[in-house]
């Protein structure tokens, strides 16, 4: 009996100690576990990671001038955030000093690209992630308008214009001639893209616009009407022209809104010919029939006033007006008894000769600070001119012209077309001297604008 009773209590004690060696165990798994959870935040709870404001994917303007900030709130010891690819330098984003929120802005954008999208992402130890994409739009866009012959070569032109390049081709215009002098056939507001051209009714040609592609039409569709230039600004739209009356007299018009005001007297046959707009001013450039043969010198209305060119004479042409200080600036060209045109544009009535060639032409003008650009060409060659210096744009070999100028942070921009190899014109534009093509079809440009 006495060797089975120590037989008992040695298993008793082996048990005791068996016993206790797994609530040790279990003690310090518990305390490994626990320790594993406070390192990575907040004991047992289920980790949590948030930001306020609720987060959504952000788009930063060209100027960068937004700042975006987000309050971070995590049960987590640590947060971190970053921004892929790493290419995307442009966007960066940067912690508080106290720990508590970040902020995410943007470099200025000062290119006519997009830059690379930015993915920024936030994390807090075994938190869900938390991930949001920022995007910059681009710095400008030039938008060109002009007019461009279908694939098939038909002879039907086509009211076209281009942003950075995209074509979009918006309704049939009328033909050649009419059209290859027309400069302010495009006018930017904001995002809304204006261009010009005709509806077709029958053998009837009537003046209409459209806006982002969307159709307006103008004229009564009982006679003949042309739509020659347009200026928008805010929600006005103006539109100037010509409709034909009864005895098939073209009166001079314009059109603000789609209501027409009626220039002309129906005297004498009178076309308008562009239009601007300076505060509470309407200036619409003019011309008049003065015979069968002849027109009277070019002029112009202010708000319906007629106001003769001192410096014009019966031949000379124009083609653009500008206001610009109250300076009024008219762009043509004049000619001598030898039937040679120089390029000359008119301050306030007074000529001011560029060239002395033989086929010379000033077709726009664009003013910025004290600096006067003016485009056209030399000998059919295309050029402008800075403050009355000539910069050739094309090789003499060649056939262009210059018909629409502007300036856009120092860069100068002017479109027009030149010829081919095979003698056909191709819409095309220049910046600082590059040309770039916009069609291989039959084409050509009336204006570009940077905005």
């Amino acid at each position: 009996m006495k060797a089975i009773s120590i037989t008992l209590k040695h298993f008793y004690t082996l048990f005791g100690a068996l016993y206790l060696s797994v609530l040790l165990f279990t003690s310090c798994s518990d305390n490994d576990d626990n320790k594993e959870d406070e390192d990575n935040g907040g004991g047992t709870s289920t980790p949590t990671l948030s930001l306020s404001p609720k987060v959504t994917d952000i788009v930063f303007s060209a100027t960068a001038t937004e700042d975006y900030t987000y309050e971070v709130t995590t049960n987590q010891t640590e947060w971190n955030v970053e921004v892929a690819p790493a290419t995307a330098t442009w966007c960066t984003v940067k912690k508080s000093s106290d720990g508590k929120s970040f902020s995410v802005k943007a470099t200025q954008n000062e290119e006519n690209v997009v830059p690379e999208k930015a993915t920024i992402t936030v994390t807090a130890g075994k938190a869900k992630t938390i991930s949001f994409s920022a995007t910059q739009d681009k710095a400008y866009s030039i938008y060109i308008a002009g007019y461009e012959d279908d694939a098939v070569s038909s002879g039907h032109l086509y009211t076209t214009y281009w942003i950075d390049g995209q074509k979009t081709t918006v309704g049939q215009t009328i033909g050649h001639e009419s059209t290859i002098n027309r400069n302010h056939i495009l006018s930017v507001s904001g995002k809304d893209v204006y261009t010009i051209g005709i509806e077709k009714k029958g053998n009837l040609d009537i003046a209409c616009y459209w806006k982002n592609g969307e159709k307006n039409i103008l004229g009564t569709g009982i006679t003949l009407s042309e739509a020659r230039a347009i200026y928008a600004h805010n929600t006005d739209v103006f539109v100037a022209g010509t409709e034909y009356n009864s005895d098939n007299k073209s009166i001079a018009c314009y059109w603000k809104n789609n209501k027409k005001i009626a220039l002309g007297d129906e005297t004498n046959s009178t076309w308008s010919l562009d239009i601007t707009v300076s505060g509470n001013d309407v200036y619409i450039l003019g011309v008049e029939e003065a015979s069968s043969d002849e027109m009277a010198p070019p002029f112009y209305w202010k708000n319906g006033e007629k106001i003769a060119i001192t410096g014009a004479t019966a031949g000379d042409q124009a083609y653009s007006i500008l206001v610009d200080k109250n300076d009024v600036y008219i762009i043509g060209k004049s000619s001598d008894e030898e039937y040679s045109t120089n390029a000359c544009y008119w301050k306030n009535g007074e000529k001011i000769v560029l060239s002395d060639g033989v086929d010379d032409c000033a077709k726009d003008i664009f003013i910025d600070g004290d600096d006067v650009y003016i485009s056209g060409y030399i000998n059919a060659v295309a050029c402008y001119w800075k403050n009355g210096e000539k910069v050739m744009l094309d090789e003499e070999s060649k056939m262009s012209l210059g018909t629409s100028i502007c300036v856009w942070n120092n860069d100068v921009y002017v479109a027009g077309h030149d010829s081919n190899s095979e003698d056909a014109s191709n819409a095309c534009f220049w910046k600082n001297g590059k040309k770039t093509t916009l069609s291989n079809l039959y084409s050509f440009v009336g204006c570009i604008t940077v905005q």
